[in-house]
């Protein structure tokens, strides 16, 4: 959406497939878009972002705190991060398995004051097997502090 409204846009997967099936989307869209197949805990770009868009990578990590310091690079001061996140429907909404699931509360002190949330939404998505049969879906849009 973002490349067909004229924006330039960068896909980063660690997973070949993944990219090649984005690539595909790309070309059905007939839109360019620069893909790199990288590890987000260790991606360095050319230049800071504007905005970054984070659909199931940072509640999936192990080493959430060298993706935070990256943010921090990746995007320039003034900049947008919009997390897209499982999150608990209730208190009694444990699973074993699958991603790490945080509260607003939670997100917003791992970010710190670098980061000041503008919005939040949520809602309540079916989703496949092992995660499903529904999962609430929190979006989160913070913004990076702009420079003292």
């Amino acid at each position: 959406m973002m490349a067909q409204n004229g924006y330039e846009v960068t896909g980063i997967d660690f997973v070949e497939a993944a990219l090649e099936m984005a690539r595909d989307r790309a070309t059905a869209a007939e839109v360019s878009i620069a893909f790199e197949q990288a590890d987000v805990c260790a991606y360095t770009p050319q230049e800071s972002f504007d905005l970054v868009l984070d659909s199931g990578c940072l509640h999936s990590l192990s080493d959430k705190h060298k993706y935070r310091q990256n943010l921090l690079s990746w995007l320039r001061p003034g900049g947008q991060f919009v997390l897209v996140h499982f999150n608990k429907r209730h208190f009694f909404d444990w699973r074993p398995m699958g991603p790490s699931r945080r509260k607003q509360a939670q997100l917003e002190e791992f970010l710190g004051a670098e980061f000041q949330l503008k919005e939040y939404h949520e809602e309540i998505r079916k989703v496949p097997l092992p995660i499903g049969p529904s999962a609430l879906i929190s979006t989160y849009w913070f913004q990076r502090m702009p420079e003292a």
